[in-house]
C-alpha cells in the first residue's frame, strides 16, 4: 500500500470527500487513485526468510493477502490441487463439475465477506462445464481463510507460475523452501494501525458511496425492465438456482462489521426511459457490484481483520493523533450498539463485534 500524507481531519474537509458525498459528481478518478494507493507491490516488501529448524518449517512473515493481491492484479492462472469446501456442497443448474481435483483457471478477483472474516479467490474454473451453453469455465470462489480470518486448512496449496520479477523477489528474500512458500499470516499484524488512518477512511468512504450508487442503478434497471416489459434478459443480480447436495450444520463464529456514515447529497445522473437506459443502468450496477466494490472491500476487510486481532483492545496506539473511540453508540430509532469514531464534518466510523450463525459443511 502506498503512503498518503493527509490526516483524517484533512480528508473529511477535502474536495475529495465533497466529491465522494455528492451523487452528482463522478468518482472514477478516485477509484483509480484508491486502487493505486492500496496496491500491493512485492518489491517494496522486506519479509523475513523461511527456513528449516530441527526439521520444522519456520514460515516467512510475508502474508497471503499481499501475494494473492499481486497475482490477482495480473490475472494469474492458478491451480488448486486439493480443496475441501467449508460450506455444504451444492449443485448449480446446467453445470457439470468434471473433477473436484486440480481446480484451475484465471484468477479474476478477491472477495471478502462484510461481517465474518472470510476471504476467497474468484477464478474462472475450467473444471466446470456449462451444459446449457456448451462452454467450459464458470465463476467459482475458493476460500483462502476460514470464517474468522485464519488460513483455511481445507485449502491444500495454490500452484502458480511466477513471473521473473516475482521469482527474483522470492530468491532474494529467501521466503521459499524449495518450490514452496510457507505462510503463517493472511494479513500482516502491523496493518491494524491503518484502521485509524486517513487512507483507510478514504477507502471506506468511497466504498460507502459506491454501494449507494450500485443500489440506485440496480433499482433503476429493475424498474425499467418491469415498466418496459423487457423480456429475454436474464436478471444479472440473481444467481443460478442451486441445490444443496451435502449436509450442513450451524456454527457460531466471531463477526466484525465496520460502517462509515457520510453526508450523501444530490442525485445520480438519470438514464433515459428506454431499453438503452435500462442497459446503461444495468451495466453501471454490474461493474460496481462485481468488479469495483469487491476489490475495495477486500482491502478494507484486511485492515479490519488486522485491527480486530491486534488493535481494537487499546493495547496498541499508532504514532499519530486519532479521534476518541466511544462505546454504546446507538443509531436513533435502532437498537444495535456500536463503537463510534467521530471523524468530523458529519463523517462517522462505526464498528462492532458479535457472534453470527453460519452454516458449514457437516463433515468439516
Amino acid at each position: 500500500m502506498s503512503k498518503a500524507a493527509k490526516t483524517i481531519d484533512d480528508l473529511v474537509y477535502s474536495s475529495e470527500m465533497e466529491r465522494i458525498t455528492n451523487r452528482g459528481k463522478s468518482v472514477d478518478y478516485l477509484i483509480s487513485e484508491v486502487k493505486t494507493e492500496w496496491a500491493y507491490n512485492l518489491q517494496d516488501r522486506k519479509p523475513a526468510p523461511a527456513y528449516l529448524e530441527n526439521g520444522n518449517i519456520r514460515p516467512t512473515n510475508l502474508d497471503m493477502a499481499s501475494i494473492m493481491s499481486t497475482l490477482a492484479d495480473r490475472n494469474a492462472i492458478i491451480n488448486i490441487p486439493q480443496y475441501q469446501s467449508r460450506r455444504a456442497k451444492t449443485k448449480k443448474e446446467g453445470e457439470w463439475v468434471i473433477s473436484d481435483k486440480n481446480r484451475h483457471g484465471k484468477l479474476i478477483g478477491l472477495n471478502a465477506d462484510k461481517e465474518v472474516f472470510s476471504f476467497s479467490a474468484r477464478i474462472v474454473d475450467q473444471n466446470v462445464i456449462n451444459t446449457a451453453d456448451n462452454e467450459i469455465g464458470a465463476y467459482r470462489n475458493f476460500l483462502l481463510t476460514d470464517l474468522e480470518g485464519e488460513l483455511y486448512k481445507g485449502l491444500d496449496s495454490i500452484q502458480v507460475k511466477l513471473t521473473e520479477d516475482e521469482e527474483r523477489f522470492m530468491r532474494k528474500n529467501g521466503v521459499s523452501i524449495g518450490d514452496n512458500i510457507p505462510i503463517k499470516n493472511f494479513v500482516t499484524p502491523q496493518l491494524w494501525s491503518s484502521f485509524l488512518g486517513a487512507p483507510y477512511a478514504k477507502l471506506k468512504a468511497l466504498e460507502t458511496r459506491l454501494e449507494d450508487e450500485a443500489k440506485y442503478y440496480r433499482t433503476v434497471a429493475s424498474e425499467l425492465k418491469e415498466n418496459l416489459d423487457i423480456r429475454g434478459v436474464r436478471n444479472s443480480f440473481k444467481h443460478k438456482s442451486k441445490t444443496e447436495v451435502g449436509e450442513s450444520k450451524p456454527i457460531k463464529v466471531h463477526a466484525f462489521k465496520a460502517e462509515m456514515d457520510i453526508p450523501m447529497h444530490g442525485e445520480y445522473p438519470s438514464v433515459s426511459h428506454t431499453i438503452g437506459g435500462y442497459q446503461t443502468a444495468r451495466k453501471i450496477a454490474k461493474e460496481l457490484t462485481y468488479n469495483v466494490l469487491p476489490r475495495l472491500r477486500f482491502n478494507s476487510r484486511t485492515v479490519e481483520l488486522a485491527f480486530d486481532k491486534h488493535g481494537k483492545e487499546g493495547l496498541n496506539t499508532p504514532g499519530w493523533d486519532v479521534p476518541d473511540i466511544e462505546s454504546e453508540f446507538i443509531i436513533p430509532g435502532k437498537r444495535t450498539e456500536w463503537n463510534k469514531m467521530d471523524l468530523g464534518n458529519d463523517v462517522l466510523l462505526r464498528f462492532r463485534t458479535y457472534e453470527k450463525t453460519e452454516r458449514v459443511n457437516a463433515l468439516s
